[in-house]
Protein backbone atom coordinates (compact mmCIF):
# COMPACT_ATOMS: atom_id res chain seq x y z
CA UNK A 1 0.00 0.00 0.00
CA UNK A 2 2.84 2.77 0.96
CA UNK A 3 4.57 1.88 -2.31
CA UNK A 4 1.52 2.34 -4.10
CA UNK A 5 1.63 5.91 -2.51
CA UNK A 6 5.22 6.54 -3.10
CA UNK A 7 4.04 5.83 -6.92
CA UNK A 8 1.22 8.03 -7.01
CA UNK A 9 2.90 10.88 -5.28
CA UNK A 10 6.10 10.88 -7.57
CA UNK A 11 3.38 11.02 -10.58
CA UNK A 12 2.10 13.72 -9.36
CA UNK A 13 5.13 15.52 -9.04
CA UNK A 14 6.28 14.98 -12.58
CA UNK A 15 2.87 15.49 -13.69
CA UNK A 16 0.43 18.86 -12.54
CA UNK A 17 -2.23 18.06 -14.46
CA UNK A 18 -2.94 14.55 -12.53
CA UNK A 19 -5.62 14.74 -10.18
CA UNK A 20 -4.52 14.32 -6.56
CA UNK A 21 -5.65 11.90 -3.87
CA UNK A 22 -4.01 10.83 -0.69
CA UNK A 23 -2.54 14.22 0.38
CA UNK A 24 -4.33 16.14 3.18
CA UNK A 25 -3.37 19.42 5.05
CA UNK A 26 -5.37 21.29 7.60
CA UNK A 27 -3.48 24.80 5.78
CA UNK A 28 -3.93 23.89 2.35
CA UNK A 29 -5.58 22.38 -0.32
CA UNK A 30 -3.87 18.65 -1.64
CA UNK A 31 -3.29 21.17 -5.05
CA UNK A 32 -1.04 24.18 -2.81
CA UNK A 33 0.61 21.04 -0.87
CA UNK A 34 2.09 19.38 -4.21
CA UNK A 35 2.65 22.49 -5.97
CA UNK A 36 5.06 23.09 -2.52
CA UNK A 37 6.69 19.92 -3.33
CA UNK A 38 7.06 20.42 -7.02
CA UNK A 39 8.81 23.64 -5.98
CA UNK A 40 10.99 21.45 -3.80
CA UNK A 41 11.72 18.77 -6.37
CA UNK A 42 12.94 21.27 -9.16
CA UNK A 43 15.06 23.68 -6.55
CA UNK A 44 16.73 20.38 -5.25
CA UNK A 45 17.60 19.31 -8.74
CA UNK A 46 18.62 22.70 -9.71
CA UNK A 47 21.15 22.50 -7.07
CA UNK A 48 22.28 18.94 -7.99
CA UNK A 49 22.70 20.12 -11.67
CA UNK A 50 23.87 23.43 -11.21
CA UNK A 51 26.88 22.07 -8.65
CA UNK A 52 28.11 19.56 -11.17
CA UNK A 53 27.75 21.47 -14.12
CA UNK A 54 28.80 24.92 -12.75
CA UNK A 55 30.84 25.82 -15.05
CA UNK A 56 27.60 24.97 -17.60
CA UNK A 57 26.35 27.70 -15.95
CA UNK A 58 29.03 29.94 -15.49
CA UNK A 59 29.05 30.00 -19.68
CA UNK A 60 25.16 30.38 -20.41
CA UNK A 61 24.18 32.47 -16.93
CA UNK A 62 21.90 32.01 -14.21
CA UNK A 63 18.69 32.45 -16.03
CA UNK A 64 19.29 30.55 -19.12
CA UNK A 65 20.74 27.48 -16.70
CA UNK A 66 17.54 27.78 -14.69
CA UNK A 67 15.69 27.42 -18.28
CA UNK A 68 18.09 24.56 -19.42
CA UNK A 69 17.68 22.87 -15.48
CA UNK A 70 13.27 22.68 -15.61
CA UNK A 71 13.23 21.43 -19.42
CA UNK A 72 16.19 18.72 -18.58
CA UNK A 73 13.89 17.46 -15.11
CA UNK A 74 10.85 18.05 -17.07
CA UNK A 75 12.23 15.18 -19.69
CA UNK A 76 14.26 13.49 -16.75
CA UNK A 77 12.72 12.58 -13.38
CA UNK A 78 14.87 11.41 -10.83
CA UNK A 79 14.93 8.03 -10.35
CA UNK A 80 17.50 7.39 -7.53
CA UNK A 81 17.09 8.35 -3.97
CA UNK A 82 20.90 9.27 -4.33
CA UNK A 83 21.20 13.29 -5.93
CA UNK A 84 24.64 12.38 -6.59
CA UNK A 85 23.37 10.44 -9.37
CA UNK A 86 21.00 13.00 -10.97
CA UNK A 87 22.39 14.29 -14.15
CA UNK A 88 24.43 11.81 -15.98
CA UNK A 89 22.52 12.28 -19.16
CA UNK A 90 22.62 15.88 -19.25
CA UNK A 91 25.86 16.10 -21.80
CA UNK A 92 22.97 14.09 -24.19
CA UNK A 93 20.02 16.38 -24.00
CA UNK A 94 22.48 19.67 -24.31
CA UNK A 95 23.29 18.00 -27.65
CA UNK A 96 19.58 17.91 -28.74
CA UNK A 97 17.85 20.80 -26.97
CA UNK A 98 16.98 22.99 -29.70
CA UNK A 99 17.79 26.38 -27.54
CA UNK A 100 22.11 25.16 -26.89
CA UNK A 101 22.42 23.81 -30.92
CA UNK A 102 24.62 27.05 -31.74
CA UNK A 103 26.61 26.41 -28.44
CA UNK A 104 28.61 23.11 -30.22
CA UNK A 105 30.97 22.81 -27.03
CA UNK A 106 28.15 22.93 -24.43
CA UNK A 107 27.81 19.51 -24.60
CA UNK A 108 31.26 18.51 -24.42
CA UNK A 109 31.72 20.58 -21.75
CA UNK A 110 28.98 18.81 -19.54
CA UNK A 111 30.48 15.31 -20.29
CA UNK A 112 33.86 16.33 -18.64
CA UNK A 113 32.34 18.05 -15.97
CA UNK A 114 30.02 14.95 -15.51
CA UNK A 115 33.42 12.70 -16.07
CA UNK A 116 34.99 14.88 -13.59
CA UNK A 117 32.07 14.47 -10.73
CA UNK A 118 32.20 10.54 -11.39
CA UNK A 119 35.73 10.46 -11.02
CA UNK A 120 35.37 12.27 -7.62
CA UNK A 121 32.91 9.97 -6.35
CA UNK A 122 34.12 6.34 -7.69
CA UNK A 123 37.60 6.84 -8.28
CA UNK A 124 38.13 5.72 -11.43
CA UNK A 125 39.76 6.61 -14.65
CA UNK A 126 38.05 8.44 -17.41
CA UNK A 127 38.71 9.00 -21.58
CA UNK A 128 37.41 11.63 -23.06
CA UNK A 129 38.04 13.16 -26.67
CA UNK A 130 36.43 16.43 -27.85
CA UNK A 131 36.68 18.75 -31.41
CA UNK A 132 36.88 21.61 -28.77
CA UNK A 133 39.14 23.22 -26.38
CA UNK A 134 36.88 21.68 -23.19
CA UNK A 135 40.00 22.79 -20.61
CA UNK A 136 40.05 25.82 -21.87
CA UNK A 137 37.07 26.96 -22.06
CA UNK A 138 36.31 24.95 -18.67
CA UNK A 139 39.03 27.38 -17.39
CA UNK A 140 37.50 30.23 -19.07
CA UNK A 141 37.44 33.87 -17.13
CA UNK A 142 35.87 36.92 -17.83
CA UNK A 143 39.21 38.21 -19.26
CA UNK A 144 39.62 35.63 -21.47
CA UNK A 145 38.54 37.12 -25.32
CA UNK A 146 40.51 35.53 -27.56
CA UNK A 147 40.55 31.30 -27.04
CA UNK A 148 40.57 28.82 -30.01
CA UNK A 149 37.77 26.43 -29.08
CA UNK A 150 38.39 24.64 -31.89
CA UNK A 151 41.67 22.56 -30.68
CA UNK A 152 41.30 18.75 -30.24
CA UNK A 153 41.42 17.28 -27.09
CA UNK A 154 42.24 14.57 -25.28
CA UNK A 155 41.61 14.08 -21.88
CA UNK A 156 42.69 11.48 -18.96
CA UNK A 157 40.72 12.14 -15.86
CA UNK A 158 41.70 10.27 -12.83
CA UNK A 159 41.62 10.10 -8.89
CA UNK A 160 45.02 10.76 -7.37
CA UNK A 161 46.27 12.41 -3.75
CA UNK A 162 42.83 12.79 -2.75
CA UNK A 163 42.03 15.15 -5.92
CA UNK A 164 40.87 14.59 -9.48
CA UNK A 165 43.09 15.13 -11.60
CA UNK A 166 42.72 16.44 -15.44
CA UNK A 167 45.67 15.57 -18.00
CA UNK A 168 45.71 16.51 -21.46
CA UNK A 169 46.92 13.22 -23.93
CA UNK A 170 47.93 12.28 -27.03
CA UNK A 171 45.12 10.62 -29.63
CA UNK A 172 47.37 7.85 -29.35
CA UNK A 173 47.30 7.35 -25.37
CA UNK A 174 43.48 7.54 -25.48
CA UNK A 175 43.21 4.73 -27.60
CA UNK A 176 45.20 2.61 -25.66
CA UNK A 177 43.49 3.94 -22.79
CA UNK A 178 40.05 3.27 -23.95
CA UNK A 179 41.29 -0.53 -24.63
CA UNK A 180 42.78 -0.90 -20.69
CA UNK A 181 40.23 0.97 -18.31
CA UNK A 182 36.52 2.10 -18.36
CA UNK A 183 35.69 4.60 -20.99
CA UNK A 184 32.41 6.53 -22.07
Amino acid sequence: MFKKQQLQFIQNLNNPSLSISGISSANFAASEVMNIYRNNYYYTLTGALSATYSCIKRLVGDEFFEFLAKNYIDKNPATSGNIIDYGDNFANFISVFEPCKDLVYLSDIALFENYYELCFHNLQTYYLSSKYAIIEIWQLSENDINIDINQVTHLQIYYQNNQVVVKKITQEFYQQGLKNAKSY
